[in-house]
């Protein structure tokens, strides 16, 4: 205004942006916060222009006097913006408040707008607010509170973004905010002298379950599962809540976490078994895992059959059925070959239990046998068979012939056809244990029989 212009000596052709930049420069050192402030709205006032000027009115806009005037405003803001930052990036944001501030303004601008494509931007952003989640700046309850508020704008960005760097970064952070919120709740570890490595262990461990560096968080998942182990009854008393925890870890898509979470999971299947064997069945079936992580998983499933072996008759079908869909259906190597691997295992435990699967696991052995390419699934295979003849009672055979010669039948072809030395070798031994068993019923011994009548 001619106002302003007369104050500060400026001429006309000086537009609002020199204006502004004079008027903030004419502040003093110590309103700094102040600066921040106004540095912030005007932040905000770009995000909220750049997200007003729709497809429709960016064709459109020179045609209405309305709307090249709100493009002109969003320019000069964007222009002062960047003046802002580089006559005054030293002096902004010196309080951890502002700058938490800023980020919640960056993160929810991504969560609403998935086509916003500051990635670098995010990126510095999730990398400050990792800082700030390792507690090595002190923050006040209300910068925490802020910190919390971001759970479900990254709950937005991991389930939108299209850039899988992106998403990871802000998967990791709502795990790690989701951990710290859930640690809050349990009590404190730290009590007598005479115990306190023990209870000093336990508090570390504790801590470095919410802390964002990977590593650190692994690792103290790793030792949380030796103390489940160990069956320590300061976290058998919070099993409930740690098993929050570590199903929340699960969604990480760094296998260091991943893994540490599913055998730590596997220690505490006992409890919960149910809620345990679904979640780590659900991580075996799910393509989007990494082959060598969904293998793992499968060792860990052995670990819980091992567990709740008197309960297994309960879970044993769901078990049965995921290893046999992950034979049948699964392209990658690795998962086939360790499905048979576990069903193998399986048989062993169950010994009696997998008869009623019996038809199943012979069509899978079978399958792979004549049609899969690889040697590792024919061998692994092939000792599945061989353990459920070695682990069942003789008598069971006598029962079940027909299965029993189908067995014997596809062992004599394996050792006929050119297979792989081990796979011969393992099928002529369960033949071995067969032969006798199958003539006895095939050529029955004759018994002379005399019938004696009472007249």
């Amino acid at each position: 205004s001619s106002g302003i212009n007369a104050e500060y000596g400026l001429g006309g052709d000086d537009n609002i942006v020199d204006v502004t930049m004079k008027l903030l420069k004419s502040l003093p050192e110590g309103r700094d916060d102040q600066l921040s402030d106004f540095f912030l709205q005007l932040f905000r006032d770009v995000i909220a222009s750049a997200n007003d000027s729709g497809d429709e009115k960016a064709d459109n806009f020179l045609d209405c006097p309305v709307d090249l005037l709100h493009f002109q405003i969003s320019l000069r803001k964007g222009l002062l913006l960047e003046k802002t930052c580089q006559a005054f990036g030293q002096r902004l944001l010196k309080k951890t408040s502002q700058t938490i501030s800023l980020l919640k303004l960056i993160i929810l601008q991504k969560s609403e707008n998935p086509s916003y494509d500051k990635d670098e931007l995010l990126t510095t952003s999730f990398g400050i607010l990792g800082t700030y989640m390792r507690d090595e700046v002190e923050l006040s309850e209300s910068d925490e509170s802020e910190i919390k508020s971001l759970m479900e704008p990254l709950k937005k960005i991991v389930d939108t973004s299209g850039n899988h760097e992106i998403v990871k970064l802000a998967n990791d952070l709502r795990i790690c905010m989701a951990t710290k919120i859930n640690l809050e709740s349990l009590p404190s570890f730290a009590t007598k002298d005479d115990e306190k490595d023990r209870y000093t262990d336990l508090s570390n461990i504790v801590k470095d379950l919410g802390d964002s560096f990977i590593p650190s968080r692994a690792h103290a998942i790793i030792q949380l599962g030796k103390q489940f182990a160990n069956k320590n009854p300061l976290v058998i008393e919070n099993i409930e809540l740690l098993q929050t925890i570590l199903l929340e870890n699960l969604t990480h898509d760094d296998s260091y976490v991943f893994l540490a979470a599913v055998k730590c999971l596997g220690q505490i299947s006992w409890c919960n078994t149910q809620v345990v064997l679904d979640r780590i069945i659900q991580e075996i079936l799910n393509p989007g895992r990494k082959e060598d992580d969904r293998a793992k998983c499968m060792e860990v499933l052995v670990n819980i059959i091992e567990i709740t072996n008197e309960m297994l008759p309960k879970y044993e079908s769901q078990i049965f059925n995921c290893l046999l869909t992950c034979v049948n259906h699964q392209s990658d190597e690795i998962v086939r070959v360790s499905s048979l691997g576990c069903l193998g295992d399986l048989c062993k435990v169950c010994k009696y239990g997998c008869l009623n699967h019996i038809q199943e696991i012979i069509d899978v052995c079978e399958r792979t046998l004549m049609e899969d390419q690889s040697e590792l699934a024919k061998r692994a295979a092939i000792v599945t068979l061989a353990n459920f003849i070695e682990c069942q009672d003789k008598s069971l055979f006598h029962e079940q012939q027909r299965e029993t010669l189908r067995v014997y039948r596809l062992l004599k072809k394996v050792t006929a056809m050119n297979f792989d030395k081990e796979v011969q070798r393992r099928a002529s031994q369960a033949l071995g244990v067969l032969s006798g068993i199958v003539r006895e019923f095939m050529f029955p011994k004759t018994k002379i029989q005399h019938e004696v009548k009472i007249l």
